[in-house]
């Protein structure tokens, strides 16, 4: 006979997996630390191309008037702007993506935790079962 316990438990871990499920077990499985760095890791390398993104439109869009008055133009100022402008870039990027990995990580690891629950249910209630159909030894001797 079908046990609606069971069947409960069962379509709420499928569905959990068919949402978000799979990516939150995915995350998961990283230490903290790994997942908040490999997303800093990734975010400096994105902010880095962007930055150079950025600037090579500006560039671009400059261009003639940077030829006609390339002998005004201080080279150490422009190099300075744009080292403290990356720096700035990146470390305002990077709180913000640390900030956001550190958060994705938590509500992970809590609905991870809550799915994790719910196996043990399952695993509880199939328990229950085997234990209920087990054949109990009759008295007498058994030789």
């Amino acid at each position: 006979m079908l046990d609606q316990n069971r069947i409960r438990v069962m379509t709420n871990l499928a569905r959990y997996e068919g949402r978000n499920g799979k990516e939150n077990l995915r995350i998961s499985k990283y230490y903290r630390s790994d997942y908040i760095g490999l997303g800093l890791l990734k975010n400096l390398v994105l902010t880095t191309f962007g930055y150079l993104l950025v600037w090579s439109a500006i560039v671009a869009y400059n261009l003639e008037y940077l030829l006609d008055n390339l002998h005004k133009v201080n080279i150490p100022v422009v190099i300075l702007e744009f080292a403290v402008g990356y720096l700035l870039f990146v470390t305002l990027y990077s709180i913000v993506a640390y900030r956001k990995r550190r958060q994705r990580y938590e509500e992970a690891h809590k609905s991870v935790k809550g799915y994790y629950d719910g196996l043990s249910d399952l695993a509880r209630l199939y328990g229950k079962d085997a234990q209920m159909e087990k054949p109990k030894p009759r008295g007498g001797n058994h030789s």
